[in-house]
């Protein structure tokens, strides 16, 4: 699966960096306000291909790309990643 990754810039979350992935050239739109919110701007950083079961140093491609099918976006980041939607404190403060 091509992804563009977004890094989020300004973040009202917490100090640390973090990143939203979405399928190549979807675009924003697609997430949620909260999302949205939790930085002043996001910033393209790269496009790349990601598969199945490939190993990638802090990314869990499979979990990744489950997200992306299910929710349209995955993210990413200092004490955020590998975490499911359910059990990630950004993501329950900022999904819900």
């Amino acid at each position: 699966m091509k992804v563009d990754i977004y890094q989020a810039v300004g973040s009202k979350i917490e100090s640390k960096r973090w990143y939203v992935f979405v399928k190549a050239k979807t675009g924003l739109d697609i997430l949620p306000n909260k999302v949205k919110q939790a930085a002043n701007k996001f910033s393209l950083t790269k496009s790349l291909e990601i598969s199945q079961g490939e190993y990638r140093i802090a990314l869990d491609t499979d979990e990744a790309i489950s997200h992306i099918h299910k929710n349209g976006f995955y993210l990413s980041g200092a004490n955020i990643a590998n975490e499911s939607l359910s059990n990630s404190n950004v993501r329950d403060e900022y999904l819900s």
